[in-house]
């Protein structure tokens, strides 16, 4: 092994990032020992390490890969002095691609480049199936030059990406020109190793690539690390962040051209060392310094020294969400894949205190591997640390063809649980080999290695659920078998391709009814059984009765017997009827496994049987049942309830109420006949009932119908409904509605004295009395579907305050906006309705103040305001409900100025619309509508002698009356701050009294016969009638007034001077002053 101490690079920043071996500084002797005094030279100076001896290790037990694999085939490449791979993947036509870094010549052959540059090289090799060297190539110039990552498209290019020092080499990307002290690349070969194009992917400083992933257009992705600033574009951070390094990603065409780069990082040092892409994301993983960069992940909070991150990015470059992994210690996450559902990382920690969550294997020693599994959005599904007394890392990760993780890297001894692949002695640090299940347990694990250093780099899966193994060695010729391509040297390249054995499986068990009656059979079937070598290769199946109740399969569990398969490929077992009467009534559970002739068994599958006379009725919150077989006598049913509130049952009564009873419990009385009911049903004014103040939610209950023999009962009509709740403690009420959509109707009975209230869903309906301590608050809870609440008003004075997500109704208090209703003896609450409809067709003056911020957290919606007189109704309409306030005498709308629009429409009398800046109200027989903060008002009058008075703002207004509209708004912005239109009124007043801008009025001719009035105190714009003048507008306070026009007709103008405005006319009119 070659040793760097301190993580020194003898040429400056190392290409590596994190330690691993690079060129070495040949001018010092490099050895490997268990424990030695080593001095080394790669600046002036002398130093000096101590090397402790390698500790002795133990790695949790599990099954040896060596009794469920074989090798197919394993090789070594490379020439006499260092080489190491770093990457490796399978094309389209399982041929594995190898990347890393050679310091010898003369080894490789067939590719563009077969001539060593010097100074290290990058290299690839391309190798089939059967383990042939197809062929290899160097890339680089005459510098340091090393590879990184590799991915394969689907027409079996091959992109190879890493760091270089050399110049010279590059061509046919977006930057040929090197920029620094070192600058990522990224080359596309052809399938044949022929060079395409390759671009310098960094800055002016130090740039290098670690990992590369493709995604399903051949679209690039890169992360690495950088410590050049100025050279990040079109992504989520293009400002370097500070400290040596900052983590980077970037993204490519297939072509080569840029598409977007970023920074990922904080203040100190970032470092990334692998990508995947998935459905659509990005996800890079690193380690960290920087206590100051995450955002919006599971852990934002930095954990000390060193710490692991994992940052999701889309697609176009943009940050979705970033988080630690890590306690308090030093940890790195060193290696990441992806499926559809989740992400696993690998990598190394010393730390104990990851999080609040358990892992599934707790450390073992001073430095673990780890194994992470993320959901998309980010929260940990599990983790586990993994490995013994001494220093272990994982610094690979991939997901098997059969949905298993697989993780490599390195561990200090062989002597832990497992067993050996291949080689057949341990020395030094050897490779482990890991498989986990989805849900983070361990399935096999295993080293392999001689008596030398050994790591496993890589793993790849194969298409016949086997995999690649690749790493690095420093042992003899003895292990791998063949060398593929070169001679051994001082550190070789080896590559295994294990194929796994597959035990059987069995998609499912079922029954082919799930409750079974008295004699009839039982008939179990196992569906859906396969093998990788063929369903000849299953022996059996056998069938298992759960006899201890852990419903889970173990060997005390009864074997019911065994069989063979079907020609459709299933199995089926019967238990008779003389066997299942033998058996009490009650709930059973049975198991399945296919067994090869390997003896290798499938895992157990299960399904579930009830013996009785059972329907499932699922989850309840409202159901009509018709039992339509009482003959029965008993007839069980199993249900689960939605809310946590009481529970109603009522049965139609038949001509003898007393023979039906319903009895409900917490438990299957079918497995205790000994249980105590949690209530039992009353006969009440000829109705059978059942009550229970609360129930829990999502628990399993039971319910029994029993009907008294000799009833003659032809069926039996009921109705469960669990809608309505009372707490306990205060009282209050909240009901519920159905998971359809609804119709939820509220009235109000009786006086303030003796107050109750009326509930209807679906035709049920419910009496809901208050309560003498604290009179009476119902909360209505909406749920899934299109929900529509219509409430009728009490006889006295009702208010209703409403928000957008939220509407409170106060029977028998009417008051202004704003104020407590400390005296309202019914307060009902509704929130998550589509539709609300309110009506005041009781008596009493009824009021309502709406607002169109979100009660829950105040943020404001778009909302329109509709109000019809002549329906009588107010419409108030938000992204979140539609409202429908009718018949009532007052009503407030309050808008906070951001895209809402009150609408006034005309009603059958006469009427006054008063219209400025922040309130608009509309008067008339019987009802008063205003609305505040509205920024567009509008205003129509079609019959009756209707007026509108439009007043001034604090700001400088402008007033526009035309023959179609009359507009009122600010002339600053043209409107965008207010604007109220009136539209066929008759008469319009107009005012202007603020004194602290220059409001200005226009006013347009039609084309009849029209007479201006111009006094100091006002200006009366009249139409001339035979009778006489009609005024339609009236203006007072403006400073500024201008007469359009003449559009036709006989048009005059009488003014009185002198007025304290100017006035100017504009052609046609006939003036005279006075």
């Amino acid at each position: 092994m070659r040793w760097y101490i301190g993580r020194r690079w003898p040429y400056g920043k190392s290409p590596l990032l994190f330690g691993r071996t690079a060129r070495p500084d040949w001018s010092t002797r490099w050895f490997r020992t268990r424990s030695a005094r080593l001095d080394y030279r790669c600046s002036p100076g002398r130093r000096t390490l101590t090397l402790e001896p390698l500790e002795s290790r133990l790695l949790l037990a599990a099954a040896s890969l060596a009794d469920l694999s074989t090798v197919s085939w394993s090789g070594s490449l490379g020439g006499t002095q260092y080489d190491e791979v770093r990457a490796a993947a399978v094309d389209p036509d399982g041929n594995l691609i190898l990347v890393g870094t050679s310091f010898s010549s003369g080894w490789v052959s067939g590719g563009h480049d077969t001539t060593w540059g010097g100074d290290g090289d990058a290299f690839v090799v391309k190798i089939s199936p059967e383990g042939t060297s197809l062929w290899s190539t160097y890339l680089g110039g005459t510098l340091d030059d090393g590879a990184a990552g590799v991915a394969v498209d689907a027409d079996g290019n091959i992109y190879v990406a890493g760091w270089t020092r050399s110049t010279g080499w590059i061509s046919g990307g977006y930057d040929t020109t090197y920029a620094g002290f070192g600058d990522g690349f990224v080359v596309k070969l052809s399938p044949t190793g022929a060079y395409l194009w390759g671009t310098y992917v960094g800055g002016s400083d130090w740039d290098a690539i670690s990992a590369i992933a493709l995604d399903g257009n051949g679209n690039i992705y890169v992360a690495g690390t950088t410590s050049s600033s100025g050279w990040i574009r079109g992504g989520f951070d293009s400002s370097y962040n500070g400290g040596t390094f900052d983590a980077f990603a970037a993204k490519l065409t297939t072509t080569g051209q840029f598409v977007w780069s970023t920074y990922l990082g904080g203040s100190q040092r970032d470092y990334a060392f692998a990508l995947a892409f998935a459905e659509g994301a990005v996800y890079v993983a690193g380690r960290t310094s920087s206590p100051d960069w995450m955002v919006a992940g599971e852990d934002l909070t930095y954990g000390g020294s060193y710490d692991g991150f994992l940052v999701r990015l889309s697609s176009t470059g943009q940050r979705v969400w970033s988080t630690y992994l890590g306690g308090s210690a030093e940890d790195a996450a060193l290696a990441v894949a992806a499926s559809q559902n989740a992400i696993y990382v690998a990598g190394r920690t010393a730390s104990s205190d990851w999080s609040s969550q358990s892992p599934l294997i707790g450390p073992q020693g001073s430095q673990d591997a780890f194994i992470l599994a993320m959901r998309p959005d980010g929260q940990t599904l599990w983790y586990t640390y993994l490995g013994g007394t001494g220093d272990d890392s994982a610094t690979s990760a991939a997901v098997g063809n059969d949905g298993t993780i697989l993780a490599g890297g390195q561990t200090a001894l062989v002597d832990w649980a497992g067993g050996r692949i291949l080689g057949s002695s341990g020395g030094g640090s050897e490779g482990i080999l890991l498989r986990l299940s989805t849900t983070g347990q361990l399935l096999t694990s295993d080293v392999l290695g001689e008596e030398a250093d050994d790591s496993v780099v890589a793993l790849v899966p194969t298409p016949n659920s086997g995999f690649h193994v690749v790493g690095n060695t420093y042992s003899t010729p003895a292990w791998p078998t063949t060398a593929l391509l070169g001679e051994p040297g001082d550190q070789d390249v080896f590559v295994a391709v294990l194929s796994l054995a597959q035990p059987p499986v069995i998609a499912e068990l079922f029954a082919d009814s799930p409750i079974v009656l008295r004699d009839e059979p039982l008939l179990l079937r196992a569906h859906g059984i396969a093998d990788p070598n063929g369903l000849d290769t299953v022996n059996s199946v056998e069938f298992y009765l759960d006899t201890n109740g852990n419903e889970n399969w173990d060997d005390d569990d009864l074997l019911l017997g065994a069989t063979g398969l079907t020609a459709e490929g299933e199995a089926i077992w019967e238990v008779g009827a003389t066997t299942l009467d033998a058996w009490p009534l009650g709930r059973y559970r049975f198991f399945a496994m296919a067994r090869d002739n390997t003896g290798l068994a499938s895992d157990p599958v299960a399904t579930d049987v009830l013996y009785t006379k059972r329907v499932d009725l699922g989850t309840i919150d409202l159901r009509r049942i018709v039992e339509t077989e009482p003959e029965a006598g008993k007839i069980f049913y199993r249900l689960l309830f939605t809310h946590l509130a009481g529970v109603s049952i009522r049965a139609s009564a038949p001509a003898n109420p007393e023979s039906i009873h319903f009895a409900l419990y917490d438990s299957d009385p079918l497995a205790d006949s000994q249980l105590v009911p949690l209530a039992i049903s009353q006969v009440a004014n000829g109705t059978v009932q059942l009550e229970l103040a609360r129930i829990q939610p999502g628990a399993v209950y039971y319910l029994v119908l029993d009907v008294a023999p000799g009833s003659e009962i032809g069926e039996v009509i009921w109705t469960i409904a669990n809608l309505v709740d009372r707490d306990p403690m205060t009282g209050a009420i909240t009901v519920f509605d159905t998971s359809d959509d609804d119709t939820v109707q509220v009235a109000f009975t009786g006086d303030t004295s003796n107050p109750g209230t009326v509930i209807s869903i679906r035709g049920v309906s419910f009496d809901l009395p208050a309560t003498a301590e604290s009179g009476q608050s119902i909360a209505i809870q909406a749920g899934p579907g299109h929900d529509v609440l219509i409430v009728t008003d009490s006889t006295g004075d009702d208010h209703v305050e409403a928000w957008p997500d939220r509407i409170v109704f106060h029977r028998g208090v009417a008051s202004s906006p704003g104020v407590n209703f400390p005296g309202s003896v019914t307060a009902v609450t509704s929130t998550g309705f589509e539709e609300i409809h309110i009506y005041g067709t009781q008596g009493g003056h009824d009021t309502a103040w709406l607002s169109d911020t979100l009660w829950q957290n105040g943020a404001d919606t778009a909302a329109r305001m509709k109000f019809e007189p002549a329906l009588g109704h107010v419409k108030w309409i938000t992204p979140q409900s539609y409202l429908r306030i009718k018949f009532f005498e007052l009503v407030d709308v309050l808008a906070n100025g951001n895209n809402d629009r009150a609408t006034f429409f005309d009603g059958p009398g006469d009427e006054l619309f008063e219209g400025q800046w922040g309130l608009s109200r509309r008067t008339g027989p019987g009802y008063d509508v205003r609305a505040h903060g509205f920024p567009t008002v509008v205003a129509y009058s079609q019959t009756g002698t209707d007026r509108a008075r439009l007043l001034d703002s604090v700001l400088k207004d402008e007033l526009q009356f035309k023959p179609h509209k009359t507009e009122l708004f600010d002339q600053s912005t043209g409107g965008n701050v207010y604007r109220v239109t009136v539209r066929g009124f008759p008469l319009i007043e107009a005012e202007a009294t603020s004194p602290l801008d220059r409001d200005k009025a226009a006013l347009w001719d039609t084309v009849f016969n029209e007479l201006i009035t111009a006094t100091p105190e006002e200006l009366v714009f009249a139409r001339l009638l035979a009778e006489a003048p009609r005024p339609m507008l009236i203006l007072r306070g403006f400073e500024f007034v201008k007469i359009r026009d003449s559009a036709g007709g006989q048009d005059q103008a009488t003014v009185k001077t002198p007025l304290p405005y100017d006035l100017i006319f504009g052609a046609g009119w006939d003036v005279r002053t006075e």
